[in-house]
């Protein structure tokens, strides 16, 4: 008996430890810090469209995009308009007569760069750089979306798990019921009823830890397609 007092014990507190942990992270991803527990309701449907973690990718593309196309822009030909003005103010060395004159000159060149081998090494590091992030946008795209696809079916199936232990433990508070009178009447033994006991409580425990784990995979999956949880769930 003294043993099995010193196991509940220790599972109590390993348990408080992991509440301990839970709240750490609460209030690292709300900012809130929970006294007690609280429960939660899911206020809004979560909205599946574009996975969040690719838009920075697709920026990275576009930027890419402009990259080789300001490489390209150096291929063109240049026209280059060049003036000077020059203004002359002395006294003739020969005559001593004041000499004050302004003079100019202007021009137009056109620069046609077919030779400039820098030009076309950057042209094709810039598409090389191009192709390296759509296959990285490509790889991470097929990753996340199987990700997603796999919390999607995870969530119906812990809805159905949910089903399933909410009934076992309904299950279990009536068999309890009939243990309650079987042992009052004489015909159940202490031991036997504390089975019934402990029976109800797994299965509560059962039910709590699927629905922990559906509140999980919801949340995981909202953070996945870009959604406020703030919105979602009150």
């Amino acid at each position: 008996m003294d043993e099995a007092l010193n196991q509940i014990a220790l599972t109590f507190n390993q348990t408080m430890q992991e509440e301990s942990g839970l709240r750490r992270k609460i209030e690292s991803l709300t900012g809130i810090l929970l006294q007690v527990p609280v429960l939660l309701t899911k206020i809004d449907t979560l909205h599946a469209e574009d996975l969040f973690a690719l838009k920075p990718l697709k920026k990275n593309i576009e930027a890419e995009e402009f990259s080789v196309q300001a490489a390209k822009d150096k291929l063109y030909p240049k026209v280059i308009g060049t003036a000077r003005w020059f203004q002359n103010y002395g006294e003739g060395y020969n005559t001593g007569e004041d000499v004050d004159g302004d003079y100019g000159s202007y021009g137009i060149s056109l620069q046609i760069p077919i030779f400039d081998k820098p030009a076309y090494t950057s042209i094709e590091k810039a598409k090389i750089a191009l192709r390296r992030e759509k296959n990285h946008f490509a790889q991470t795209k097929i990753e996340l979306q199987v990700k997603a696809d796999d919390l999607s079916r995870t969530l119906e199936l812990l809805d159905h798990s949910k089903e399933l232990a909410n009934k076992s433990v309904g299950h279990e508070r009536e068999l309890l019921k009939v243990a309650k009178v079987a042992y009052g009447s004489g015909r159940l033994v202490q031991e036997e009823y504390l089975r019934n006991e402990e029976k109800v409580l797994s299965a509560e425990a059962r039910y709590f830890l699927t629905e922990a784990r559906w509140w999980e995979t919801f949340a995981t999956l909202a953070v996945l397609y870009g959604n406020n949880l703030e919105e979602l769930v009150k």
